[in-house]
Order: C-alpha cells, then structure tokens, then sequence
C-alpha cells in the first residue's frame, strides 16, 4: 500500500462490535463499522472503492409505521345537510315539506289549495 495504508483502515477492525453504523459506498453496497470509522476514508470489501465512511443508512418507513406514528385521528366531522325549508301545518303546527300534500302527523290536507287560499287572501282587497 501508499502512503494512504496509514489513513484507510479495513471494514473488519472495528475496536467497538456492540456499536455498528451501516453506511453505504458509492456504488450502493452496504457496510457495517464503528462510529470511530465517521469521516475517515475507508475501502469497500466487495467493490474495493475508496470512499468517506459516513451517515447510517436509515430503513424506508412503512406504511404501518407511519400510522403507528399519526395514531388514531378523529373522524372529520360529517358535512352540514343543506337547509331543508318547511312550512307548519295550519291544523297540528308540524313542520312538513313544502311539496307535502297532506301532514303526516294529523293527516289534514295541506295541498295546493292552501297556498291557493292565501295568495287569494293577500291579493283580496280590504274592505276598511
């Protein structure tokens, strides 16, 4: 070796097994060496690249991680119904809908005769 035996050290001398770092080379392949082993110019076994040692590689997160990490969330709140209009019935006082012909809770007719009635009420003139 050159002047750079002095400075590369081999992946196996790691003086601390218990604390691994995984790192890759350039070329993607991965290695294991101790944190002693950060920045300093390394050879890799497989493809004999000289390169830094350096950050750990980190696994990809799963999807079942991810939603271990978020928790349950609260459902959203469902969306407003729009404003139904209804008008009261003119015997019990219920609301029903205006297209309703008869009401449903005292079964009076409250058809079109009765919006008839009452335009006819309005547009009547008064006698005073």
């Amino acid at each position: 070796m050159n002047d750079n035996s002095d400075r590369m050290v081999k992946m196996n001398e790691s003086k601390t097994p218990e604390q691994k770092i995984t790192c890759a080379c350039p070329r993607g392949h991965k290695l294991r060496g101790g944190p002693e082993l950060i920045g300093r110019q390394v050879r890799c076994p497989r493809c004999r690249d000289v390169f830094s040692f350096g950050y750990a590689i980190r696994e990809s997160v799963s999807d079942t991680a991810v939603l271990r990490l978020l928790g349950d969330a609260p459902a959203p709140p469902p969306e407003p119904k729009s404003a139904v209009r209804a008008r009261p019935c003119n015997k019990c006082g219920h609301a029903i809908s205006p297209e309703a012909t008869v009401c449903q809770h005292c079964n009076c007719y409250v058809g079109q005769l009765d919006t008839f009635f009452q335009q006819l009420h309005r547009s009547k003139p008064n006698p005073n």
